[in-house]
């Protein structure tokens, strides 16, 4: 529960506050567990879609 709290203040806090919180670095280095994704696929998809 931990690592998703952090995840989400993290988020949240960057995108509604604008705070300078590293997101998503911090979280990175502080649950090495998580692997970073990289989304371009399903962007690219989504952008062929009608």
């Amino acid at each position: 529960m931990d690592l998703l709290n952090a995840f989400i203040r993290g988020h949240f806090d960057a995108i509604f506050l604008g705070a300078e919180n590293d997101f998503p670095r911090k979280q990175l280095a502080e649950f090495p567990e998580v692997t970073p994704m990289d989304p371009s696929p399903v962007r690219d998809r989504a952008l062929t879609l009608p």
